[in-house]
């Protein structure tokens, strides 16, 4: 069970507790975002991660097409990171169902992700990368999560805010690592 919390993000869990899952079938291969970081590594360019959302509870707002995202980004990005939490973000598992249908680069799960389920929805969806957020669930949730995203043969990137969070993640072996600056407790930024 995820740790508790009295503010939005207690909804938002409780959301994702309840959240149906994704039954349709993954139809497209697994692409490594470690490997098209690489790539465009090699090739001199920046490993950008493109990031669709639409909307975002500090007050972002976007009406931004998806296929056209895609399309216009596809060529110059690393990747694309597609929010799916419904509820704050006006994510849907639909979007990132449709945009893994639309491009070969890797496609990072935006989401609020505590469940099995969750990760056998992202896999798929066609998510080859599942977001993780440190401080909303336990350190066993997290070893346990994170193998769960490595048994589908999917990454893992875990966001942590402080270094105290660092130094129990790095014990799991994540594929990456992200700092978030804004806190999800208050929607502060502290850089």
């Amino acid at each position: 069970m995820p740790k508790n919390f009295n503010n939005w993000l207690n909804d938002v869990i409780q959301h994702s507790l309840k959240r149906n899952k994704f039954n349709g079938k993954r139809d497209r291969k697994i692409y490594s975002l470690k490997n098209s970081i690489l790539e465009s590594k090699y090739k001199k360019l920046n490993p950008i991660i493109a990031e669709y959302k639409t909307r975002s509870p500090s007050g972002f707002i976007s009406d931004r097409d998806y296929k056209e995202y895609v399309k216009f980004l596809e060529n110059y990005v690393a990747g694309f990171s597609v929010l799916t939490e419904e509820k704050y973000f006006n994510g849907s598992y639909d979007i990132l169902n449709n945009i893994a249908k639309l491009t070969s680069k890797p496609i990072l799960m935006k989401d609020f992700v505590v469940t099995f389920d969750q990760i056998e929805s992202a896999y798929n969806l066609g998510a080859d990368v599942v977001l993780l957020i440190a401080s909303i669930i336990s350190e066993k949730e997290l070893e346990n999560l994170i193998n769960e995203i490595k048994n589908y043969g999917m990454e893992s990137l875990v966001e942590i805010h402080d270094q105290n969070e660092l130094e129990v993640v790095i014990n799991y072996n994540p594929s990456f690592v992200g700092v978030n600056s804004r806190n999800l407790f208050n929607l502060s930024i502290d850089l």
